[in-house]
């Protein structure tokens, strides 16, 4: 376990005159927020949830990568889970219009007599994730595995894969809140947007991306200012890095933030072979998974091309990089409230409120920060403005080669949840960069009851909603 060290004593004396720590409050408001989401989203209404869970159910059956038939990626499962998807999707078809229909909570009940019939089964097209990493699944599917254990039915393993994904990154995430050394508050306020926790409450591995992405850029931002790296530090990094890299390659660049040190720290050598070993786990086995794992028979989406885009890119840097300007501005509306939550299938905002509440909660953390608390050097603020820039320049650019015509000018598959794993790393960059804070007399008790205020506000604003949305109750 992580001791706390005299680099993050030096802002955790001030917080601690508060009757509660942060991380404790993060524990709490995602745990409440979560089950909530967990019951009152109906199966399946979060974006590819039954792809996700398929390939989960796949994995507690220890089939480690998909199959191929017919130009389809999926596997051999159980009958009884694509008819339990069919039931509440109203179709099989992975690329498919979703309408917002009413799912009473009752009827969604009814549902867990169905049997799971281990011996029926049927190939299941779960494309899109078939070759997914299993890392980012463990918790899914060993609560899978345990459910068939005890004989439980589709719809049971289905809410025991929401449970305990939930719980693990709410934990991850607490974990990472008590730990971060720049903007802790920020960060709570980040790892508890309504779209962070919808994902968390789903079966989707972005809940392992989010959260331990969050534990990676706390472990090494502790590493950047303290100019060493301990040995359960490397461990914990090397382990996240290799969850959310093998998952999600366009976060690679994140496993590069400790470098800076190794240039002006006074233990060089250390930093270098700390640094080699978590870039050898993370991108190596992140390599290792696309050897092993992908299958080069996956009919491309049609009219698309992954080979022609990326030599239309070759030949026109210049001309992409307006493509990704023309689209971050012309989707930057969409961007920020998909960042902050836009649920369903992308087909349910939020009221007004929650946007301006949230985004203005986290600016008020950020700007709230002391002054004697630490802060970047410059060379670590210029290499994490790099960092940033290019982790958006690699997930614009992977939705841009398979989900885009080829010369495409512009980029419409990204969402700005995309963006949450960032938010760590951005908010630490601000507040070593933002000197004039207007609020920063402002004692950290006064901010342990409007923060988590607006957390909670938010995720009950959140969870009418769903429930005005889908008829739910």
């Amino acid at each position: 376990m992580l001791q706390s060290d005299g680099l993050v004593n030096a802002q955790a004396g001030p917080i601690r005159t508060a009757w509660v720590s942060p991380a404790l409050i993060c524990f709490l408001l995602g745990l409440v927020g979560a089950i909530s989401m967990i019951v009152l989203t109906p199966p399946f209404q979060v974006p590819d949830e039954q792809e996700h869970f398929h390939r989960a159910y796949q994995l507690s059956e220890l089939q480690l990568r998909g199959t191929m038939v017919g130009g389809r990626a999926g596997g051999v499962l159980p009958s009884s889970l694509i008819e339990l998807s069919e039931a509440f999707l109203g179709t099989r078809a992975i690329h498919a219009e979703r309408q917002i229909t009413a799912q009473p909570l009752r009827d969604t009940w009814l549902a867990f007599g169905r049997p799971l019939d281990p011996d029926r089964r049927e190939f299941v097209d779960f494309t899109s994730t078939a070759f997914y990493s299993p890392m980012g699944y463990l918790p899914q599917a060993i609560a899978i595995a345990g459910g068939r254990w005890a004989r439980a039915g589709p719809l049971a393993l289905l809410y025991l894969a929401r449970l305990t994904n939930a719980l693990v990154a709410v934990a991850l995430l607490s974990w990472s809140v008590r730990l971060m050394p720049i903007g802790r508050e920020a960060v709570m306020v980040a790892g508890l947007l309504p779209m962070a926790v919808f994902e968390y409450a789903s079966a989707a591995p972005d809940a392992a991306v989010i959260s331990t992405a969050f534990l990676f850029t706390t472990v090494a931002l502790r590493a950047q200012l303290r100019g060493d790296w301990t040995a359960d530090e490397i461990a914990i990094a090397a382990v996240s890095g290799l969850v959310f890299c093998s998952q999600k390659p366009v976060y690679a660049p994140l496993l590069l933030l400790g470098l800076p040190s190794a240039l002006t720290g006074k233990r060089r050598k250390r930093i270098l072979l700390a640094n080699s070993v978590i870039l050898v786990v993370g991108l190596g086995a992140t390599a290792f998974w696309i050897h092993f794992a992908l299958s080069k028979d996956i009919a491309p989406l049609p009219g698309m091309s992954i080979a022609d885009q990326r030599a239309y890119i070759t030949a026109h840097p210049l001309g992409y990089f307006k493509v990704i300007a023309h689209s971050i501005w012309h989707h930057r509306i969409f961007y920020f409230k998909s960042l902050i939550g836009v649920l369903g299938w992308l087909t349910i905002y939020l009221p007004k409120i929650v946007y301006v509440s949230a985004a203005s909660a986290l600016l008020l953390s950020i700007l709230t920060e002391p002054a004697d608390v630490p802060r970047l050097p410059t060379l670590a603020v210029v290499w994490n403005i790099f960092l940033l820039i290019a982790s958006v320049l690699l997930i614009m650019t992977s939705i841009y080669l398979i989900f885009e015509y080829v010369a495409s000018s512009t980029v419409e598959g990204v969402q700005g949840r995309y963006f949450i794993p960032l938010l760590p790393l951005f908010i630490a960059t601000a507040c070593s960069v933002i000197t004039a804070r207007p609020f920063r007399k402002t004692s950290r008790m006064g901010l342990s009851v409007p923060v988590p205020m607006a957390i909670a506000a938010n995720l009950l604003i959140a969870d009418v909603t769903m429930v005005l949305a889908y008829e739910v109750l």
